[in-house]
C-alpha cells in the first residue's frame, strides 16, 4: 500500500549536537534512522529501509528545508541555499544546518546547547511500502521508497497526537490504529515526565 499524504515522524535524540564557530552556527544530527523500529503507533510499528530516500536525494528535485518544530516561519536551513546539507550513511540520514542569526535562530541554538531540545523529526511522502505481521502479533510497515521534504529539531521527540492524521493507515483488511490508546499513552508519558 502506498499513500500520497505527507507524514511526520519524530525521533529521540540521536547525536543532536551543537557546533558553533564565529562564521557558522551549525546544528547536526540524524533526522532518519534506517532499520530502526518505531514506537508502537497503535498495534503497528514502522521501519525505514536503508535505500528509502536514495532516489529522492539523488534526483534532488525537492528543496528540502530544515525548520524548528515543523514551523516554516522558523526556517533553519534550505538545500538550495546550501544552508542545509544532508548525507546518508549506513545508520541513517544526517543533517547539518547553518542556523540563521535571527531571534528564533538564537533561541534554537540556546535550547539545543542547554539540552532542552533533544529530538529530530522528518517529514516525508511514502511512494512504496509493505506491511507484514510480526512475531509479536503487531503489524509492521516498511517504507521502501519515499520523498524527503523537511528535517529538523523538535521540542518533543515523542509521537504526538496532532500528527495522527498525517500517518499512513494500515491496509483495509487490517484494523486501524487505536487512536484513543495512542492518546492515552501520550498523556501517560507526559504525566510521567511532569512527575520526574
Amino acid at each position: 500500500m502506498t499513500t500520497a499524504k505527507r507524514e511526520v515522524r519524530r525521533l529521540p535524540s540521536e547525536g543532536l549536537e551543537l557546533r558553533a564557530d564565529k562564521e557558522k552556527r551549525t546544528i547536526t544530527g540524524y533526522a532518519v534512522l534506517f532499520n530502526s523500529r518505531s514506537v508502537d503507533m497503535g498495534n503497528w510499528h514502522e521501519v525505514i529501509a536503508p535505500d528509502a530516500f536514495k532516489r529522492s536525494l539523488e534526483e534532488n528535485k525537492i528543496d528540502v528545508v530544515s525548520t524548528y518544530n515543523h514551523d516554516t516561519n522558523k526556517m533553519l536551513g534550505r538545500m538550495s541555499a546550501n544552508t542545509l546539507r544532508l548525507s546518508a550513511d549506513s545508520r541513517g540520514i544526517k543533517f547539518e544546518a547553518d542556523v540563521p542569526n535571527t531571534s528564533y535562530g538564537n533561541d534554537v541554538l540556546e535550547l539545543v546547547a542547554r539540552g532542552d531540545v533533544k529530538g529530530n523529526s522528518f517529514e516525508f511522502r511514502a511512494k512504496a511500502d509493505t506491511w507484514a505481521k510480526m512475531a509479536d502479533g503487531k503489524r509492521q510497515r516498511t517504507v521502501l521508497e519515499a520523498e524527503l521534504y523537511q528535517v529538523g529539531p523538535v521540542v518533543s521527540p515523542a509521537y504526538s497526537e496532532t500528527d495522527l492524521a498525517l500517518r499512513a493507515e494500515p491496509p483495509q483488511d487490517e484494523p486501524a490504529p487505536d487512536t484513543d490508546k495512542i492518546k492515552r499513552q501520550h498523556a501517560n508519558a507526559k504525566a510521567r515526565l511532569a512527575v520526574a
